[in-house]
């Protein structure tokens, strides 16, 4: 059940104390800066990768040749 008394625990005395606690924040950040790097890859991996795939295909594909061309 819920009970004002035990929020009241949990919460800061002060309201200064609740601006300067920052033990959370941290967390914050990292996953700010992961969201901002998995935004980067993906808007990179958009943008290049059809060219990236067509290259690693034709350089297959020219290896797949050359590999033809050896005597066995």
């Amino acid at each position: 059940m819920f009970s004002v008394s035990a929020l009241n625990q949990k919460l800061p005395k002060h309201p200064v104390t609740f601006t300067e606690d920052e033990r959370g924040l941290t967390t914050v950040e990292y996953v700010i800066v992961l969201v901002l790097i998995a935004v980067g890859a993906i808007g990179l991996w958009t943008t290049f990768g059809g060219q990236v795939n067509k290259r690693i295909n034709d350089s297959s594909t020219a290896m797949g040749a050359m590999s033809a061309q050896v005597p066995h």
